[in-house]
Formats: structure tokens, C-alpha cells, sequence
């Protein structure tokens, strides 16, 4: 199990920046789950796994039954692991087993098949633990892995056998579920680096980890997030600067769905955010459309006006007072460069993204008329290296490299990305390793480690 362990990790390590940390911690099935993303795409398209993406979901398993196995020997349970992977069907297994009022009670959780048989190809509807049922169509929901872990750390997997109680809600006996919430809490705390001990953060993260009528139910996290506006705005159970700070630090968890509600909650408070990563964080949080703002100016009224009936256009408002704290906000400065004003650049957008001559046409020209401008010397390297001028587009981007602007790696993307059309992926993973390296927190640099690093895991039995 542990040199199953030991492989997967090597494959990912330095692969997936902060957004996947192996620290050990339930919150850590993000590693899982980042590595899965593509495969899992794939295979729900109709793909099927070549014997590397066998080894691979049999090492991301692994790692998962380690995290599985770490938490019920916390809990002081006997705990064991089985493990046949050379003849006849694979099987990974985990084995709690305890003596309670003179009964042997069991749990087994065969790990490795449900990785096969559920997280590869997850449901509409992910039955997780015991009479609960998770939709997968909402950004709101946390990912597979962290679903599956979940019941699985509530003992109450719906695809456990043994004779486990299960007791008469989620989470089980009362013992046990309370077991499972500390934790819980514990590693949520580990995960962002909060003190262990402090009990006024303890009953803030209940309501992060547990959310109290179901994800099903609590739509974009809308309970949770007025819980936790409550307890530090409106009836303060610490203060205001202990609660702002536990919400900073929420905004280094793994998952994204605790980001969001920390930076949601964050704007709430009318709280800015302190460097580029913050900014970054806010609209991310701010914009998707997992959480509608209407919800988040609900809660900014009960804060300010809790008496009366908010004004019909006080949602609108509220964006605006949040668009403002962004507007100045640190931010990334390459943004507001004068080239993507200007209208030679502008006319990119009306080109066919198919077009390269058109691109190439337009963008030289451009180049003459401001040989300075790292956008333009960018974008034309990368239309280049599509064409036959291979080799002067491949040293304009790398030229490019050396002075990226902060916070915008598409040189890096881009580069790797033609070196890995040209079969040279050892490259082209060095490329995208420099990009994780620089910026850690760039979702599409980490999802360009795990396209390359999965790219021979799965094919299509029709061929394409």
C-alpha cells in the first residue's frame, strides 16, 4: 500500500501547486481529485484506462485508503488494509473492526472497485453516505473524492459492508459522529494552518465541514455562509478581527467551495483583500455562478438593516459596493496595458481562432509598430510556432519567459502546449512545472501538468 502510496505522489508532486497539497488531511483528496479531473472527462465521454491509467487510479486509490486508514486509527480503532492487485480482479480494502457491548462490529470499504466503478464515471446523484443523496451538476458541491471520503470518514458509506451501526441519521451513533466531526475539524484546521485548540474557531468550522441540512439543500453554501456572517458580524462569538482573520485563513484551503465561501463572506464584511492572489480569489468567488449575489446581499442587509425590508434594487447595490472594493483592490497590473486597447489587437477577437495567417498577418505589423510589447511578442511566438516558422516562434516565446508579467503565465501555457504538439513532452512538462512553480495558485498551469502527465492514461476504443 505505501509504495502505491509513494508512486502516485511522485507522478503529482510539484505538479499541482497549492490547489492540491498532500498534507495528509482529509482535504487532501483534492490531490485525488485534481489528478482524476481529465481521466474521469475522458471516461465519461467513453474512453477507457491503458494499463498506466490502471496503475495510476490504483495509486490514486491507495492514497485515498491511507487517508481513509489515518483517520480510524485516530479514533483509536483496529484498523487494516488489503491489497491484491496480480491475479484475478484488483482489490484495494480497508477493515475497521472494534468490540462494543461484548459484539464484534465490522466495516469494510472496498476502495480500489468503487474508484473503478463510481469515481471514474460518477452518477448524476452520488449516494455517499447513508440516506443522503449529492447532486454532481453544481459548482456548489465539492468534488467526487471529497464526497466519497466524506461518508467513508462518517462510517457511513452507503457502499460499506459489515455490521457497522448506522445508526438513525447521518454520521451515526452519537459517539461516532461526534468522533468524526473533531476530526473533521482538526484537519480542516491542519489544512490552513488555524490552531487546533482554539474553540471559538472550533464551532466556526463545524458549519464550514458539516453543512447542516445537506449540500442538496443549501444552496451555494447560503446557510453556512449566514451562519458564519452571524457569528462574526451580528451575534459575535470572538472578535471581529479574530473572525476576519479565520476567513483569510479559509482562503488557503484546498477545496474550492471553502474559498469561496471564506471570500464571499469576506465582501459581506466589506473586508478587501490584501495582495493579487486575494483579488483573484474575490472575483472568482464573486462571479461564478454557483452562488447568486442576491443571497450575499441578503445577508449584508441583515448586518446593516436587519429590522426592514431591503430596497428592491439593494442587491444591485451591494454589487457595486463589492465591484468598488475590487476596483481597488491590489490587482494585477499587466491587465490594464494599453495594447488591449488598442484596435489592431482588438481586431484578434473577430479573427477565426483557426485562421493562423490571419493572426500572423495582423500581429507582425503590430509588433513593428511596438517591438516592446510582451502581449504582442507573446501572442505572435505562439501563432509561429502553429505555422512553419517553428524555430523563431519557439525563441520569441522563450524570450517571452524571462519577463512575464506578474501573474500571467500564457507564455508558459503556451509554449508547452506547442512543444507538446511537437511529441516533445519532457519540454513541455518542464515548462508547465515553472508555471506551477510561479504561480501556484493558477488553476490552468496545474491543469496543464495533468493533461500532459495524463495524456497516455486513457484512450477511445473508435479511435479518436
Amino acid at each position: 500500500m505505501k509504495s502505491l502510496v509513494r508512486k502516485f505522489l511522485s507522478h503529482v508532486h510539484g505538479r499541482q501547486g497549492v490547489l492540491a497539497r498532500a498534507n495528509g488531511t482529509f482535504f487532501s483528496a483534492q490531490v485525488v481529485s485534481t489528478a482524476l479531473h481529465r481521466i474521469r472527462l475522458d471516461m465519461l465521454d467513453g474512453a477507457e484506462l491503458t494499463p498506466e491509467g490502471h496503475a495510476f487510479i490504483q495509486g490514486a486509490a491507495a492514497y485515498l485508503t491511507w487517508l481513509a486508514y489515518k483517520s480510524m486509527k485516530k479514533r483509536g480503532l483496529a484498523v487494516t488494509t488489503e491489497v491484491s492487485l496480480s491475479v484475478g480482479v484488483p482489490r484495494m480494502s480497508m477493515i475497521v473492526k472494534r468490540q462494543r457491548n461484548g459484539q464484534l462490529e465490522t466495516y469494510t470499504q472496498h476502495i480500489l472497485d468503487d474508484a473503478y466503478t463510481l469515481l471514474l464515471r460518477p452518477p448524476a446523484c452520488f449516494s455517499s453516505v447513508h440516506d443522503a443523496f449529492y447532486r454532481l451538476n453544481s459548482l456548489t458541491l465539492p468534488t467526487p473524492e471529497y464526497l466519497y471520503l466524506y461518508g467513508v470518514y462518517l462510517m457511513q458509506s452507503a457502499r460499506a459492508e459489515g455490521n457497522w451501526p448506522r445508526g438513525e441519521k447521518v454520521g451515526g451513533l452519537a459517539d461516532d459522529f461526534a468522533a468524526s466531526r473533531a476530526l473533521l475539524v482538526d484537519d480542516l484546521h491542519r489544512d490552513v494552518c488555524l490552531p487546533l485548540d482554539d474553540q471559538r474557531f472550533r464551532t466556526l468550522s463545524w458549519w464550514v465541514v458539516f453543512p447542516s441540512y445537506g449540500w442538496e439543500m443549501n444552496d451555494g453554501q447560503e446557510h453556512n455562509m449566514m451562519t458564519l456572517v452571524d457569528q462574526i458580524a451580528i451575534s459575535p462569538i470572538l472578535p471581529a478581527d479574530d473572525g476576519i482573520a479565520y476567513l483569510r485563513a479559509l482562503l488557503l484551503a484546498q477545496l474550492l467551495f471553502i474559498r469561496h465561501l471564506a471570500a464571499r463572506t469576506l465582501l459581506v464584511l466589506g473586508v478587501s483583500p490584501r495582495h493579487p492572489a486575494d483579488t483573484r480569489l474575490y472575483r472568482e468567488a464573486l462571479h461564478a455562478s454557483d452562488h447568486p449575489a442576491a443571497a450575499m446581499a441578503r445577508l449584508q442587509w441583515s448586518i446593516e438593516q436587519s429590522e426592514a425590508d431591503p430596497p428592491d434594487d439593494w442587491a444591485q447595490q451591494c454589487k457595486q459596493q463589492w465591484q468598488a472594493i475590487l476596483q481597488q483592490a491590489p490587482d494585477l497590473s499587466w491587465k490594464n496595458d494599453a495594447v488591449f486597447e488598442h484596435p489592431e489587437y482588438k481586431r484578434l477577437n473577430t479573427l477565426d481562432p483557426e485562421d493562423n495567417d490571419a493572426f500572423v498577418h495582423l500581429l507582425t505589423p503590430l509588433l513593428k509598430s511596438m517591438p516592446d510589447n510582451w502581449f504582442v511578442r507573446a501572442a505572435l511566438g505562439a501563432r509561429l510556432m502553429q505555422g512553419e516558422d517553428l524555430k523563431d516562434g519557439e525563441k520569441m516565446l522563450r524570450a517571452c519567459l524571462i519577463d512575464s508579467p506578474e501573474d500571467c503565465p500564457d507564455a508558459y501555457i503556451n509554449l508547452g502546449t506547442r512543444l507538446k504538439w511537437q511529441g516533445r513532452t519532457e519540454e513541455a512538462m518542464k515548462i508547465f512545472e515553472q508555471a506551477v512553480q510561479r504561480w501556484p495558485w493558477h488553476k490552468q498551469s496545474v491543469d496543464s501538468c495533468m493533461w500532459l502527465l495524463t495524456d497516455n492514461m486513457v484512450y477511445f476504443p473508435d479511435g479518436d
